[in-house]
């Protein structure tokens, strides 16, 4: 018989081959495979009972994964090493998961918690806020010199009102840090710089351009460039954030120390060769298991014998300890497994053997794109391939976990204030204090796509950094990993990509549509020679 294939029944876990597979050609034989509602009900449901699910699709895809799966096993691919590696990391991770929840089911917050952590830690609103920007000369020593400096002041002064750009006039003449940034000091509030100044730009409109202030050292002109309405939190996200908070705060040491238990548990040896090993070779021991050579080729790509492997190497082998030893552990435990849940593993399971059982199939068929396709594609759909909006950002890393709390906020003032008052710079600070891999580059991280900051930053950075206009310094920002102060340097705007930049997602995405057509024909051709028999 032929049937349609739910294109959406298997993940496409194959970008590239499968080596070490043995390949052949869609087998000709025919099977007999019995389904019941039972088991389409079990399969629905672990597809997450999505629409397109039900009907014809859901049972072919039923019948292809079960009955790959079933001829996987008998021909022996379940024990090839890359598929056993890959179901043990995968049956780890999962105990992993029932293992976090198992925690995370017994921490509750109580409304008491909730108010005591919202009085000691209260949610401010953000009030008017000020875009400001500044032209700073210093004043010599000299009377001749310092008339000269006020002169000039008076003059730019008088280009503005006159309808000159201020950004242009500070990227010329200033003689503070923003100058580079067209005199930017960013987005000011109430309280930053003294009842002085909060006097002084409160006085200005948008547009208009300050009396020449005389500081310490010099003088300074001041500029609104936009007035920022207030910002208020609601009594909804107020109580949220607290409870968030303090259910983290309970969450977090509770699941770190069951990692470390786990890590006891796992007791994880890796003796690493200084030369080339044999494939064979025993180079990682942990409580119930080993790898060998081979093992962690497969597990981890690195081959580089010899040479000190990078850290990822090292944590990939430390994760899938762990998902071991979480298997143990749920044992200890005396945790069960639903009924639900072993039916979930075991689907997952199939649709592992029967992806590999298509990847193998396919193996000889499978033709590397070509330059002149992938230009092609490029060419024929230009407008779909962009850079997408990145942050340009400095960041600055602060302890706070030191003896005297309050010590180490007031410090961490103290910095923000000589970079907000121009004393020192942002790149100097960062050198000199930050406790951050970026500090010997000033902080610098490079760009991060406005789609990957909450996963680069976490959460709290990430809306600190957001809120922010280009060369604006945050707040203070406290999290569990200290004291932190960003800046942004830089928006670089979405924009369309070059062929060089588009070039690995035009070939993935050939190689995806190429391995789905043959492993279509394949199943196409498998499932033609099975007799099915609906219970």
């Amino acid at each position: 018989m032929t049937c349609s294939i739910d294109r959406y029944i298997l993940p496409l876990l194959m970008i590239l081959l499968m080596a070490g597979l043995a390949t052949a050609e869609t087998p000709a034989a025919s099977y007999r495979i019995q389904i019941d509602d039972d088991a389409l009900a079990s399969w629905i449901e672990f597809r997450g009972n999505a629409p397109f699910l039900r009907g014809t699709s859901a049972i072919d895809g039923l019948i292809l994964v079960a009955s790959l799966a079933r001829h996987a096993e008998a021909t022996g691919l379940d024990r090839h090493l890359p598929v056993r590696l890959d179901w043990d990391r995968e049956e780890g991770a999962a105990a992993q998961k029932r293992l976090r929840k198992y925690v995370a089911d017994q921490v509750t917050v109580s409304a008491e918690e909730i108010a005591a952590y919202r009085a000691e830690n209260p949610r401010k609103d953000l009030p008017q806020r000020i875009r400001v920007r500044n032209l700073f000369r210093r004043l010599p020593d000299d009377p001749t010199a310092r008339e000269a400096v006020w002169r000039d002041m008076r003059s730019y002064r008088q280009q503005v009102i006159d309808g000159a750009d201020f950004t242009e006039l500070a990227r010329r003449h200033s003689e503070s840090e923003t100058r580079w940034r067209g005199g930017l000091l960013g987005n000011v509030r109430p309280g930053m710089f003294g009842a002085a100044f909060d006097e002084i730009i409160g006085q200005l409109e948008e547009g208009e351009v300050s009396e020449i202030l005389e500081t310490r050292g010099g003088l300074t002109l001041l500029y609104c460039d936009r007035i920022l309405p207030p910002v208020v939190w609601s009594e909804d996200e107020r109580k949220q954030r607290a409870e968030n908070r303090v259910w983290k705060a309970k969450f977090d040491p509770r699941w770190q120390a069951l990692l470390d238990q786990l890590a006891e548990l796992a007791r994880l040896r890796i003796e690493w060769p200084t030369e080339s090993p044999p494939k064979e070779q025993v180079v990682v021991r942990y409580t119930g298991g080993m790898l060998n050579v081979e093992a962690v080729e497969r597990l981890t790509g690195w081959s580089a014998w010899g040479s000190a492997p990078p850290p990822r190497v090292e944590q990939a082998i430390e994760s899938f300890a762990l998902g071991r030893a979480a298997l143990l552990h749920e044992a200890e435990l005396g945790l069960e497994i639903d009924a639900t849940t072993r039916e979930h593993l075991e689907w997952r399971r199939r649709q592992l053997l029967a992806s590999y059982q298509l990847a193998a199939w396919v193996d000889d068929s499978f033709v590397e794109p070509t330059e002149a396709e992938i230009a092609q594609r490029f060419d024929r759909h230009r407008q779909r391939y962009t850079i997408n909006e990145a942050y340009r950002i400095r960041l600055m890393q602060l302890p706070r976990d030191t003896p005297d709390a309050a010590r180490a906020n007031d410090h961490a003032a103290t910095i923000l204030a000589a970079i907000r008052s121009g004393e020192t710079s942002f790149e100097r600070a960062a050198e000199e204090h930050s406790k951050h891999p970026s500090a010997a580059n000033g902080g610098a991280v490079g760009l991060i796509s406005k789609t990957r900051l909450a996963s680069r930053l976490g959460l709290d950075l990430n809306q600190a950094l957001t809120m922010l206009e280009v060369g604006e310094v945050s707040e203070l920002v406290t999290t569990d990993t200290g004291i932190w102060i960003l800046r942004i340097d830089s928006i670089e705007p979405a924009r369309r990509a070059t062929l060089d930049e588009a070039r690995a997602t035009l070939r993935n995405e050939l190689i995806d549509e190429r391995l789905e057509t043959l492993r279509t024909d394949a199943a196409d051709r498998w499932l033609a020679g099975l007799e099915i028999e609906y219970n």
